[in-house]
């Protein structure tokens, strides 16, 4: 038996070397084929991965407010509002132990005549501020309760590291909108894009300078006997017939990742759908190209039956010759996705706010090797059949 596989292994590379451009050609739909579809799902889950660990800082009892109605436009950006009404009504539910107002828009921020646009977010002054950010400051400190009204900032990890040439640091001041700002505190670097290039100030401080008024979102802390479910849809509604139009979107941590990871899910459903085709393009050149392989090797198919091989012995042959062009196809493609993606995941990491984690599961590399098997089983089944019902002496006479 050892000897049999040590053959087929010999026949199948010899055949491999001796039509090298028919080789790489067949192995070429299958490379982009898999290529296409593990970088998209690698670019999807990642992007996923990201996006539920910005979800994770926030606790069970904590609702996300946030309005769909764009009021404003120019400097610094258009954005969506609750009104202070909205606030203080927020505020004076039995329900509600604590509300953290978030105000964030992209500005020009300046240091060391460098003009970056920043993300800079008015946070209320509150140890439940300290709480969201799940992160202790490296240097410095957090905004103590006298500088409500006070042009202070705190830096994530990245505005402190990357944005300008030179290091911003505690007790520096850098200009928002052309504002001065000292800087207090640099926070320690969390892993969230998000968070690690935002600037944050304090809220009452940043509408007064500014002269903004309202919030982009709310973080609502319920109190411990308080359903997050129900309060969900209670304050929904209520929010919405006192503003008078359908704007208002509520939404608890889990049920966000729910909804991000549905539309994830379709997304790549989708992105599988249409990649396939090329993945049945890619088993027909596998299929042809052993057919072909079949009609050009009748003879030494009549040679090998005459001295004793079995149908089964020569269905293995081709069936075995499928499997690895169709495992080198995935392979090469497979680990192509991979350093495209990474490069892609750590480009779009340093140069953009948004948050990838670069993530591939074992259970889906598992499947695209399996899938491979299966597809070279596939691709070369007819091939394979059709060299055992060829007759030796028939095969003996081909030319």
């Amino acid at each position: 038996m050892n000897s049999f596989f040590k053959l087929l292994f010999s026949l199948t590379f010899s055949e491999f070397k001796e039509k090298k451009l028919k080789t790489f050609l067949t192995l070429s739909g299958i490379i982009v084929a898999v290529f296409t579809i593990v970088l998209l799902v690698v670019l999807t889950l990642s992007l996923k991965q990201g996006v539920l660990s910005e979800l994770d800082r926030f606790g069970p009892n904590q609702v996300i407010l946030s309005t769909t109605n764009v009021v404003g436009q120019g400097p610094p950006i258009g954005f969506s509002l609750f009104s202070k009404n909205d606030i203080d009504y927020v505020k004076s539910l039995k329900q509600v132990d604590f509300v953290l107002e978030r105000l964030t828009l992209i500005m020009n921020v300046e240091y060391n005549n460098e003009i970056k646009k920043i993300s800079v977010t008015g946070v209320t002054v509150s140890d439940y501020t300290k709480k969201l950010a799940q992160a202790e400051p490296v240097k410095g400190r957090f905004f103590n309760n006298n500088e409500k009204n006070k042009r202070v900032a705190i830096l994530g990890y990245k505005v402190y590291k990357d944005s300008f040439s030179k290091n911003v640091d505690v007790k520096k001041k850098i200009f928002i909108n052309n504002e001065p700002f000292e800087v207090v505190g640099i926070l320690e670097e969390t892993g969230s894009l998000v968070q690690d290039s935002m600037i944050y100030v304090p809220i009452d401080s940043f509408r007064k300078t500014f002269n903004l008024e309202g919030v982009t979102s709310m973080i609502v802390f319920l109190k411990d006997n308080v359903d997050p479910n129900n309060f969900v849809d209670f304050i929904k509604n209520k929010l919405n017939k006192k503003i008078g139009k359908d704007v208002v979107e509520a939404l608890t941590p889990a049920q966000l990742k729910n909804i991000i990871g549905n539309i994830l899910m379709l997304i790549n459903i989708l992105i599988i759908s249409i990649a396939s085709i090329s993945i049945i393009v890619g088993s027909i050149g596998i299929t042809n190209s052993l057919y072909s392989s079949v009609l050009q090797r009748k003879r030494e198919i009549g040679t090998m039956k005459a001295v004793g091989a079995k149908n089964f012995q020569i269905l293995l042959i081709f069936l075995f010759e499928s499997i690895i062009l169709s495992f080198i196809g995935v392979f090469i493609g497979y680990i192509l996705a991979l350093l495209l993606g990474y490069v892609i995941i750590h480009s779009i990491q340093h140069f953009s706010p948004y948050n990838l984690i670069f993530t591939i599961p074992l259970n889906f590399s598992i499947a695209v090797f399996l899938f491979s098997i299966l597809l070279g089983i596939i691709s070369g089944l007819y091939p394979a059949y059709q060299a055992t019902k060829l007759p030796p002496t028939e095969a003996l006479r081909y030319e």
